[in-house]
């Protein structure tokens, strides 16, 4: 980000968000136990290592940054747009999109395609690349709204782990403390101490028993619950990161837990050659499919060539 010039943008933008440089914390419950701080400060030992500084920000405030250099920089955005096929010969790509306002279908020509469109990618599928590693876990994220700012106090949090006997899962508070989210990767019931399948009831009322355990709070407190989203916890890797002049990156190459942030960081640093002034360049390279996978590996891990 410091290289494209818009370091500053999303560091404001961040500032907006949430409070940064706190600590990342283990707790029973927010107003409960403290187990273990991880970190005072998030910063803590790397400001002699790097020229940034970590910071936390939402993908809601950070896509439109990116959006808006792309289009300063000539990038043609198509939303509501989906791959319907694609083709390779010795000169190029071809791919057909349609729109999925009107179902209108159209050609494109480039000479080469960068698959960034995800874990379940659909350009990874057609071109017969597979996935490997470890198997996935159903989990959810709560949005909710609720008034936190005694049962944070002056205490200075970006994350918290709840490590309770009955939810495991995070916490990430807004700026105000009046909202935030709760992401769960599972529960037990507590009258039986049975595993509980998460997505099957994601009602308000299961939601709000949710966040009420991980609060540590009273019935007193009113929590009003915003989202629910549904996601899974994995972490693999494709077979290999490119075929022909197909390139997979992010989520497409990869996918990973969400703790510390890997996914989102890795998704960063690894596409930097696809998109830099010499990019063509660089990808009609002799070798180029042995010499991709191997810039990959050390940000997504494993690949063959």
């Amino acid at each position: 980000m410091r290289k494209s010039t818009v370091q500053d943008v999303i560091e404001k933008a961040a500032a907006l968000e949430f409070v940064q440089n706190g600590a990342i914390v283990a707790v029973e419950s927010l107003s409960g136990k403290e187990l273990q701080y991880f970190y005072k400060s998030w910063n803590e030992g790397v400001e002699d290592l790097s020229a940034t500084s970590r910071l936390f920000i939402t993908q809601v405030g950070l896509e439109p940054i990116l959006r808006q250099e792309a289009a300063e920089r000539g990038g043609v955005q198509n939303y509501g747009t989906e791959l319907v096929s694609l083709s390779e010969d010795d000169d190029g790509v071809s791919a057909v999109v349609r729109s999925r306002d009107d179902e209108h279908t159209r050609s494109i020509r480039a000479r080469y395609v960068v698959a960034a469109d995800g874990a379940h990618s659909t350009i990874r599928r057609q071109i017969g690349i597979e996935m490997g590693g470890h198997g996935s876990s159903d989990c959810i994220t709560v949005y909710f709204k609720a008034d936190m700012r005694e049962m944070i106090g002056d205490r200075n949090l970006s994350v918290v782990y709840v490590l309770n006997p009955h939810l495991l899962g995070f916490f990430r508070f807004s700026f105000d403390a009046g909202s935030g989210f709760l992401s769960i990767f599972s529960v037990t019931d507590p009258e039986t101490g049975e595993h509980r399948n998460l997505v099957a009831d994601l009602s308000d009322e299961r939601c709000i028993d949710y966040v009420r355990t991980a609060l540590g709070c009273s019935t007193d407190t009113q929590i009003e619950i915003e989202n629910v989203q549904q996601w899974e916890a994995s972490a693999s890797s494709a077979r290999r990161y490119s075929k022909g002049r197909v390139f997979l990156v992010g989520d497409a190459a990869h996918t990973m837990p969400p703790t510390g942030g890997w996914g989102g960081n890795t998704g960063i640093a690894e596409p930097t050659p696809t998109t830099s002034p010499g990019s063509l360049r660089w990808f009609s390279m002799v070798q180029l499919t042995p010499r991709y996978s191997i810039h990959m590996t050390p940000s997504g891990g494993p690949a063959g060539l």
